[in-house]
């Protein structure tokens, strides 16, 4: 039996050779960017969630076949033709937020073609399943919550002829245990397909080594934030959940002699949640000798000098965190937990052991004023961080912030009405903090060596790639 596991590409023509494009499998937050026509994305996270599932297939004896359409700048008619001729008995992708009038047709289109069995999943089908299938959705399957072994169940159904047919919706609560081990090493080698083994297309801006491999040590966070689409949706009520240190030395391993790895970024929702574990995952990647550099992303209050200290004496070279907002009057109507005081020494604390700083910022939130944005542009300027994102917060359904915004009648992604244009808006705070780093001789004293370790590391040409595709992404949001 053949299974395709495929990421479809949706774009939209802009002016100058640019086109929109989405972010889907893999990034915690589907959202749009733009690009040249012909370039591939300046950031692409790995599929995790489809690898497992590819993995657990094929150990149970399918024929599994990948087609990353973003990964590999795959438009939706190429997409559908190399469906029609791969023939699979069973194609399964994720429905998401932004995307979702477009995955409707595509699945229709899928389904006309003569496709037997259609599966989706992701955090918009745990949200909305009902209301798609209302609009449209011509999918057999819907997976919700964690779908990789559920998704491995139907298609041991379909195989052995036990599946009765009509729509089939799996449990809500579906999960994967508190242990993560019960997933197999995710399947790296068919992405972005089976006949172009590149995991290391995969890339996160914020790396500073090539090639660099992204990987999960955990799911989860203890923190609920009313914003966060993983934190509320991702692990129905199961807060935090983890691969034990012992498997994720042996990923590393695996990925350094396959694909020659020099980096590794846990792309994880808190990496270092859990105190000892951090401790234990340092102590581990000492005692193997690895000698690789790495990098993770994780909720800055978990942080202190000592443990800071061990994770850059095991090779940690790179930490980013979320601050969200300056307004402690927005972040704790969020549920935000942030001492300025704390990060603003965390960050001073990482610097002096020679890892990178990244913080991440939004713009957007209820009730949120002028005054709120001029203390998130103040505090910005102020934190000596390496690097910054500043995104434009999105609703998504199934979070309390989608809830309070529909019980006010507001848009999902919309401001606050007084405030105007929130594209607009971001755009003036990115320019205020961007240009009181850039003109700032002790920011460049202070920060030369991250620089140079990632033009090193990363490689001139690649490295000036990227900065030209941020610079296009940037430059183009206003083109329509």
């Amino acid at each position: 039996m053949k299974i395709l596991l495929i990421n479809p590409n949706y774009t939209e023509k802009l002016k100058y050779g640019r086109e929109r494009y989405y972010i889907r499998s893999g990034s915690r937050w589907t959202h749009e960017d733009v690009k040249l026509r012909w370039a591939r994305p300046h950031y692409l996270p790995f599929p995790f969630s489809l690898a497992y599932s590819a993995a657990l297939l094929k150990n149970k004896g399918f024929d599994v076949q990948a087609i990353d359409a973003v990964a590999l700048n795959i438009r939706e008619a190429e997409l559908l033709m190399m469906v029609k001729e791969i023939n699979p008995d069973l194609v399964f992708f994720e429905v998401t937020f932004p995307t979702a009038d477009r995955d409707i047709i595509f699945s229709r289109a899928l389904k006309d073609s003569g496709l037997a069995f259609l599966a989706v999943g992701g955090y918009h089908i745990t949200a909305c399943s009902e209301e798609l299938t209302k609009n449209g959705l011509a999918a057999d399957i819907f997976l919700k919550g964690d779908y990789e072994f559920k998704l491995c169940e139907c298609a041991e159904l379909i195989r052995d002829n036990k599946y009765n047919g009509g729509k089939f919706i799996s449990n809500v609560s579906n999960v994967v245990d508190s242990s993560l081990d019960s997933l197999p090493m995710p399947l790296r080698d068919i992405f972005p397909s089976n006949n172009f083994s590149y995991p290391d297309i995969y890339w996160d801006g914020f790396c500073q080594f090539r090639p660099a491999i992204q990987m999960q040590s955990s799911r989860g966070c203890f923190f609920q934030c009313s914003f966060c689409l993983p934190g509320q949706l991702g692990s129905r009520g199961v807060k935090f959940r983890t691969f034990s240190v012992t498997r994720i030395v042996d990923e590393i391993k695996l990925v350094k002699n396959r694909y020659k790895a020099r980096e590794i970024y846990f792309d994880d929702d808190d990496f270092c949640a859990d105190r000892k574990r951090t401790i234990s995952i340092c102590e581990a990647l000492n005692d193997a000798g690895l000698d690789i550099k790495w990098s993770c992303m994780c909720n800055i209050i978990n942080l202190d000098d000592a443990i800071i200290e061990q994770m850059a004496n095991s090779g940690c070279i790179g930490i980013k965190f979320g601050i969200e907002s300056g307004s402690k009057r927005i972040l704790q109507g969020m549920d935000k937990p942030v001492d300025f005081k704390k990060t603003e020494d965390i960050i001073r604390t990482c610097r002096l052991h020679r890892i990178k700083t990244h913080a991440t910022f939004a713009v957007g939130f209820l009730n949120e004023g002028k005054e709120d944005i001029d203390e998130t542009v103040s505090l910005a300027k102020k934190m000596d961080f390496d690097s910054m994102q500043l995104s434009t917060l999105v609703a998504f359904p199934g979070t309390e912030f989608y809830n309070d915004k529909e019980s006010l009648g507001l848009p999902p992604g919309s401001s606050e009405p007084s405030l105007g244009n929130l594209t607009a808006i971001r755009k003036r705070m990115v320019l205020m903090i961007l240009f009181s780093k850039i003109f700032s001789i002790l920011w460049w004293r202070r920060h030369m060596y991250v620089v140079f370790r990632t033009l090193s590391g990363v490689g001139l040409s690649y490295s000036f790639s990227q900065i030209t595709g941020i610079i296009i992404d940037e430059s183009a949001r206003k083109i329509s």
